[in-house]
């Protein structure tokens, strides 16, 4: 490497991409915070090579860096996060500014070199193979911790190494085209496929300005196709394997997912289109405008908690975190750095902008640290400056900006290391595992996910002795709550906590509020109805109980019922006696849904409840004698929304008898 800066290169490149641990949280974060603190290196020593004059894309993205510092940060829900994403934004614009000072040809030799180990290793963990054993055994994530990330990443170094086009350096290139392009094809991300797609469309285009370029591009996209034909049957995405109690789930399309997160993220452009909801809110703001039908397709029919972490178009959650104007400056960053790639000596040098375009418009990869500091290098360094020289006036600001970005990028790299160490430790080991968690809370403290790991480590749903964990905890609860107001998950974690321990009032606000942002929340309306019902409000809570409870909860209804009557029989034997009727009614109309039930229950008498009509009716009809069933039908039957809500089904087959259907239309 004869460029005096190119083992400086690779170093930075390296360390962004390679050293990781197992049981870190969140890798893009920890990633976030390493390139934060070689970008702080970076800032130190950038006066003595500073650029005259400032490439045009530099003073656009710092533009906005600096509308998303004024406005995107103090009035955001979780402002801590908001600084945190400025700071990691303003450490890219120190690598954009520095890559003015670095070579194509270095960039590209780093960016081969890394792309072939980081690809190595997901070779060999998509066949088994890999250490630390367990770490993410036939995932092909690599050390990113994410199939997505890992593809991102490897994405743009090969599109840098098509870009450059060095003959110089053709071993290392040939390996980098081999094992990247194989790995992309065996990792099986499609966004990965498109972007190596694009680059290479770039490289046969351009392919007469660096006569590698064509070559290396077409056995790029052969080997890609090669690795996703060869790609283990076990596969990445699938759905959550069957049980003999559950229904075998196709996996949804996540272009279908995606295009209902974009709906709302257009819907929250549109709540906020000057200011924004804030630099890196979206993880924060997005459930409010998240829709049923997202929620089910990414949970496979509620089958666990989902959220999205990101808008999966980048362009579109920079408008959905600095508004218009942001997107604005973004875009214009985006046009300026392609009209100097396209004014430079080799178009060829588009590639890297073409993928990462590609890449933006369905993925993340501005938060993927390590791309992002390859692709940031990369667009300063389509930039010629006039000359580069020390300039004194800037080392005080230069200062001040590495200072902040390494405290913001140590303490992030460090918090995660913590909460591993928290995470290595058995669960039945508290003790020990609450020391860890702390300090991962010390020097993360704007992290909601730490606070919920601490409450988990101290209180799990089910156990005893919530009362008096709960009054421990208190400063805890609140500062989840007050982080991440937003979160279905943690809010319907702290009202359990609240309803384990007595504390009913709080515990109904808290459940109101999630089914506020996620209305058909099964888990929510259960708890919500069942806490309704033992404060005495047994309309409301039976109305909660009956009115779209998902079918996942709905087959133990009756046994919540029946255990609700036990739990008020003391205290109250009118209500018991009514909850003890509703689980007869209850699982009476589950016997009739079940063709494989032999005995029904006995309905108690009541006189003025018509829904043992409905039942008793179904039953006849079950029985084959439709006369005597219809026979059965009053001139008029009425019927409450929660009544009509349960006995649904079996409205339904009786609207085919003529008399029920005057009945229940009249």
């Amino acid at each position: 490497m004869p460029d005096r800066r190119a083992w400086s290169t690779l170093a930075l490149l390296a360390i962004a991409a390679i050293p990781f641990q197992a049981l870190w949280l969140d890798f893009e974060v920890a990633r976030r915070g390493v390139v934060a603190c070689l970008a702080a290196v970076l800032a130190m020593t950038l006066h003595r090579r500073w650029p005259e004059p400032i490439p045009s894309n530099a003073k656009w993205f710092g533009a906005l860096v600096g509308w998303l510092l004024l406005t995107g940060t103090w009035w955001a829900t979780n402002s801590g996060e908001a600084f945190l994403r400025v700071a990691y934004f303003a450490a890219l614009w120190v690598v954009l500014v520095d890559g003015t000072t670095r070579s194509r040809a270095a960039l590209a030799s780093a960016a081969a070199i890394v792309a072939s180990i980081v690809s190595a290793y997901g070779i060999a963990q998509a066949f088994g193979l890999e250490w630390p054993s367990g770490y993410a055994v036939s995932q092909a994530v690599s050390t990113l911790g994410n199939r997505n990330v890992a593809s991102e990443f490897v994405t743009m170094c090969l599109a840098v190494v098509i870009a450059a086009g060095e003959r110089r350096r053709l071993g290392i290139v040939l390996v980098a085209i081999i094992a990247g392009s194989f790995y992309l094809g065996l990792n099986g991300s499609r966004s990965g496929l498109l972007a190596l797609a694009g680059a290479c469309a770039c490289g046969i285009a351009f392919r007469r300005e660096r006569a590698l370029a064509g070559a290396t591009s077409a056995l790029a996209l052969v080997l890609a196709g090669l690795g996703f034909l060869a790609a283990p049957a076990k596969h990445v995405g699938e759905a959550p394997a069957a049980t003999p109690e559950t229904v075998t789930i196709t996996a949804p399309s996540t272009i279908e997912v995606r295009k209902e997160i974009w709906r709302a993220g257009l819907g929250m452009v549109a709540d906020a289109p000057l200011r924004g909801h804030g630099a890196g809110q979206f993880r924060y703001d997005y459930p409010p405008f998240r829709t049923a039908r997202e929620i089910d397709l990414s949970s496979f029919g509620r089958r666990f908690a989902s959220f999205a972490a990101t808008a999966h178009d980048d362009h579109l959650e920079l408008a959905i975190e600095g508004g218009v104007p942001a997107a604005a400056m973004w875009i214009a960053f985006l046009v300026v750095t392609f009209v100097a790639g396209w004014r430079s000596d080799s178009r060829l040098g588009l590639a890297p902008l073409v993928a990462f375009v590609l890449l933006a418009s369905v993925r993340s990869p501005l938060t993927n640290g390590p791309a992002a500091l390859l692709a940031f290098a990369w667009f300063g360094a389509t930039n010629t400056p006039s000359s580069v020289r020390s300039n004194p006036r800037v080392h005080l600001p230069l200062l001040v900006l590495g200072l902040a970005c390494g405290f913001v990028g140590a303490a992030t790299v460090a918090a995660q290391f913590c909460v591993a160490e928290f995470r290595a430790i058995p669960p039945s080991d508290r003790a020990a595992r609450a020391p860890w968690i702390q300090r991962a809370i010390a020097l993360h403290p704007t992290e909601s996910r730490f606070y919920q790991l601490a409450l988990r480590n101290q209180w799990r749903p089910g156990e005893a002795g919530a009362a008096d964990t709960y009054a421990a905890t208190e400063s805890a609860r609140e500062h989840l709550f007050g982080l991440d107001p937003n979160n279905p998950t943690a809010l319907f974690y702290l009202a359990e906590f609240a309803h384990a321990a007595g504390d009913a009032s709080t515990a109904e606000v808290l459940l109101a509020r999630v089914l506020q942002i996620d209305p058909p929340n099964p888990e929510a309306r259960l708890l919500l109805g069942i806490r309704q019902c033992l404060s005495g409000d047994l309309d409301a809570g039976l109305s909660t109980l009956y009115t779209d409870l998902h079918p996942s909860l709905r087959a133990d209804l009756s046994v919540h019922l029946r255990d609700l009557a036990a739990a008020v029989g003391a205290r109250d034997p009118n209500a018991a006696t009514r909850l003890e009727r509703e689980h007869r009614i209850v699982a009476a109309v589950d016997a009739l849904l079940d063709p494989t039930t032999q005995a029904h229950p006995r309905l108690l008498a009541s006189d003025d409840d018509p829904r043992t009509l409905v039942i008793v009716a179904c039953r006849v009809l079950a029985r084959g004698d439709r006369n005597a069933a219809d026979e059965r039908a009053p001139e008029r039957l009425e019927l409450d929304a929660a009544a009509r809500a349960l006995l649904a089904p079996l409205l339904e087959r009786l609207r085919e008898l003529p008399r029920w259907r005057r009945a229940l239309d009249g």
